[in-house]
């Protein structure tokens, strides 16, 4: 396997979306080449540290406020767009 090829697989990898014959050439890959090792160790630590991040729920009313403010943005474009017909 080409390091382009593993690279390509990394995240599917770093969360068991890979079987079979692709996960068995993927990891002899890892094995030999010491930068793609590399790159999926640092994937890893990546996703220990988001997933260890505590969990906020978000202010009420965001949704509501982005919301308002892309129909306030879509209505201007329409207004724009039409004053240039």
């Amino acid at each position: 396997m080409k390091c382009e090829d593993a690279q390509n697989l990394l995240a599917d990898y770093s969360v068991n979306g890979l079987d079979g014959e692709i996960r068995r050439k993927l990891e002899a890959h890892f094995a030999v080449c010491s930068h793609c090792a590399y790159e999926l160790e640092l994937l890893w630590r990546v996703v220990s540290f988001v997933e260890s991040a505590p969990q906020k729920s978000p202010p009420p009313g965001l949704w509501e406020g982005i919301e308002a403010s892309i129909h306030r943005n879509s209505e201007k474009m329409e207004r724009e767009v039409g004053t240039k017909r």
